[in-house]
């Protein structure tokens, strides 16, 4: 029988804590730890992992070791939800479905915690179409589908969960949820418009000639900075959409009138 390697495990707290009814508050954290290699090889893939804390006299955990799929040819545009729960409105679904189809995104993955079953429903039509990985995110606890607290703490670990799980299937990743849209205004789809943002940062702000993960570090007013510095910008890069504030009125029922 092959000895376990035991290494020791770095955390970090991830999302927000939300406090348990005769539970106390709990975190998120992800841990992460070197995998020990042998004469300068590679170390091979771990088949499980167990999480064991100092004070424990025997292992209690046993997890599957799950490697990410590494297709030849991956996905332009994935997209991960965070976890789903109770009433959405049906249409509303439909209307975000077909937006992110004909905005680029090839799959949808979407973590099912308490859905109403009108829902439910839409997402397995999807997932029958091969459009939505629809998969289960049951509590943490043995808790009333209504303790929205314990529901919203699987956000953090769904999301790292499906970033992980497609981190070869994707070639880009958008993370947005039901209600969220990042529309492309001024392009017809989210390729156009990452294309024409990376276009225009690289005339604006790179330098001719600099080396590799050397770039002019732009001002608060948009300027070329005469200083040069790395800051590993190659791409494929990171990006946040802020929200534009709207104006909802009662005028109709759904309806937004952008000031």
């Amino acid at each position: 029988m092959t000895r376990p390697v035991v290494a020791e495990a770095n955390t970090a707290t991830v999302g927000a804590g939300f406090v348990v009814v005769d539970h106390g508050k709990y975190h998120a954290f992800i841990l992460s730890c070197a995998v020990h290699t042998d004469a300068g090889r590679p170390a091979p893939i771990p088949e499980h992992v167990s999480i064991v804390k100092v004070s424990q006299a025997a292992v209690t955990t046993l997890l599957h070791v799950q490697v990410p799929e590494r297709p030849e040819r991956p996905i332009a545009f994935g997209h991960c939800m965070s976890v789903a729960y109770w009433n959405q409105d049906p249409y509303r679904i439909v209307e975000w479905m077909e937006l992110h189809r004909m905005w680029g995104v090839a799959e949808v993955t979407i973590y099912n915690s308490s859905l109403h079953a009108d829902a439910a429903r839409v997402y397995q039509h999807y997932a029958s179409k091969g459009f939505v990985d629809f998969r289960q995110a049951p509590n943490a606890f043995n808790t009333p589908p209504d303790n929205e607290d314990v529901i919203l703490l699987n956000m953090s670990p769904v999301l790292n969960d499906c970033m992980y799980r497609n981190m070869y299937r994707y070639r880009r990743l958008v993370v947005t949820d039901i209600d969220d849209m990042i529309v492309p205004r001024m392009h017809d789809n989210y390729t156009a418009m990452l294309d024409a943002i990376e276009t225009a940062y690289e005339a604006a702000y790179v330098k001719p000639k600099t080396p590799i993960g050397k770039t002019t570090r732009p001002t608060v007013h948009g300027q070329r900075s005469a200083l040069t510095e790395p800051l590993n910008v190659a791409w494929p890069a990171s990006y946040m959409f802020f929200f534009k504030d709207f104006n909802v009125t009662g005028q109709a029922p759904g309806a937004i009138i952008e000031k």
